[in-house]
């Protein structure tokens, strides 16, 4: 098993319209997980968890939130992506993102710089052309391998 996982990372409303679109494309339901449910979730599985797509939100509440100031969030949800499968297409809601087309090796999500192996550019822009509703702003989701 890879830890290599293909994530897309997004603001708010971009959520839903990724959902709807993998709805729509894979007929199939995103499974829904708070970040602590999902953090929980791995750490007491024998076995690695296994979900088509798997939306999960609060992700931004754990960068943020007072009992993480001790430790790196970013590497205890990098850890837990260890006992996802790697064929799940993972979509994360976050409150602020950003990325620069120049630098494919991190985006910063919140203000903090969250470090990615690289970051697909070519699907991301075609996705946010073609399957995005007209009149979304671009740039509010990225397609990366963590």
């Amino acid at each position: 098993m890879s830890s290599l996982s293909t994530a897309y990372i997004c603001e708010g409303g971009v959520l839903e319209d990724l959902c709807d679109l993998f709805r729509r494309t894979l007929k199939t339901e995103p499974a829904k997980m708070k970040v602590m449910e999902f953090l929980r979730e791995c750490a007491i599985s024998p076995a690695p968890l296994n979900y088509r797509v798997l939306s999960i939100t609060g992700l931004s509440d754990l960068l943020n939130a007072e009992y993480a100031k001790e430790g790196d969030p970013f590497t205890l949800f990098r850890e837990s992506l260890k006992k996802l499968n790697r064929d799940t297409i993972l979509l994360v809601q976050v409150k602020e993102l950003r990325w620069s087309p120049t630098k494919r090796d991190q985006i910063s999500i919140d203000g903090k710089t969250f470090h990615v192996s690289d970051i697909d550019m070519e699907t991301t822009i075609r996705l946010q052309k073609e399957h995005l509703p007209p009149g979304r702003p671009q740039g509010r989701f990225v397609i990366a391998k963590i």
